[in-house]
């Protein structure tokens, strides 16, 4: 039996339909980049209240997507939808914070947002970084104010990232001090997606500055980062983390193809964050082969399933999914299985083909 076959297929018809009359033509519930800034612009330029404007905005659009998702159901597709919605948002709510400060700073993306496996769940990576020691303080005001209007149309702020960046200005990111950079902030690093700059100087000058410490820090000199993704993988697949409690989705399923894939980039001299692209170079490489891809896509479109599952009809779920009793007999109703341990046999077994695979990557590079 295959969790994610027929019984997914059902969704069709029940998943979230008291939200919904009846499913639009799947093309008039995909949109783009362009057509998002654009009606998001319109809205927050025209309104006597632009924040009220952009929670509006999200709530209507986050509508559309899941009604794409029941209609399509294609994971990937409404994870870029997500992501592309996400970033809409970040960007105008940075333009709101940015208007009351002066000086010379960035916004920048980070995590699921760019790496194309955004769900419904997932909270949001962005901060802002300052130019220069002068400009460090307006840096900290507008990621405070932007924060809270982000927090007021509903959106979930990463903390731990931007408090653990605020505190450099880019010049103290180097090998000299980077044993404060724990492997979350390195993976942070490898990601960070320059969005717009405020003051005088550049984006491509931000862009340059970003890159050079990227070069410096990981490519130039892979070891530390691949032996920083390898413990932490051999540390998450040890027996003793998950014997006595349940799966977590993120932190046993999806972080282990995380510390593999950002572990290739290193090694590899990999400079896309996308995920599907990394997985694309590994094949080119000779280090994944086909059916190790196929198989790692289809595990990944299966997490990815399950979590704007849970996002969408199990409300009180946050962004670290623990399949907890209650949230697995959620899902099985969702997904009208017999039982909790035909669901959790099917993700154990995904689980073990995934460990499998990552091994063999990390061997091979």
């Amino acid at each position: 039996m295959q969790l994610f076959g027929e019984n997914f297929q059902a969704l069709r018809v029940n998943l979230l339909s008291r939200f919904f009359r009846d499913s639009a033509p799947i093309r008039k519930l995909r949109s783009t980049p362009a057509k998002l800034m654009s009606e998001c612009g319109a809205l927050a330029r025209s309104h006597s209240d632009p924040v009220s404007a952009l929670r509006d905005f999200h709530e209507r659009n986050l509508l559309r997507i899941v009604d794409l998702y029941k209609t399509d159901l294609d994971p990937i597709e409404t994870a870029f939808q997500l992501a592309d919605l996400r970033k809409t948002l970040g960007i105008w709510a940075f333009r709101l914070a940015s208007r009351e400060f002066t000086g010379d700073y960035a916004l920048y993306f980070g995590g699921s947002t760019v790496t194309g496996v955004h769900t419904f769940l997932t909270d949001f990576d962005v901060v802002v970084v300052p130019h220069g020691e002068k400009d460090r303080e307006a840096a900290k005001n507008v990621h405070h104010l932007m924060t809270r209007i982000l927090e007021d149309i509903n959106i979930e702020t990463d903390w731990i990232m931007p408090a653990r960046f605020r505190s450099f200005l880019f010049e103290d990111l180097n090998a000299q001090n980077s044993w404060q950079l724990n492997d979350s902030a390195y993976r942070f690093l490898m990601d960070m997606q320059i969005q717009e700059v405020r003051g005088d100087i550049g984006l491509e000058i931000f862009r340059q500055k970003i890159s050079k410490i990227r070069e410096d820090l990981i490519y130039s000199n892979p070891g530390p980062m691949l032996q920083i993704c390898k413990t932490a993988f051999d540390k998450a697949i040890d027996p003793e983390n998950t014997a006595h409690r349940p799966l977590n989705l993120k932190n046993d399923i999806l972080r282990l193809l995380h510390y593999t894939l950002y572990a290739s980039r290193a090694k590899l001299g990999i400079r896309s964050s996308s995920f599907w692209e990394v997985l694309s170079s590994l094949q080119d490489e000779g280090i994944l082969s086909a059916e190790e891809k196929e198989q790692l896509v289809s595990v990944l479109r299966s997490t990815l399933a399950l979590r704007h599952l849970i996002g969408v009809a199990i409300h009180d779920s946050e962004d670290s999914v623990t399949l907890t009793d209650e949230i697995a007999e959620k899902l099985v109703r969702q997904l009208k299985l017999e039982g909790k341990v035909e669901l959790l046999d099917e993700i154990h077994d995904f689980r073990q083909t995934l460990i499998g695979i990552c091994q063999r990557i990390f061997e091979r590079l």
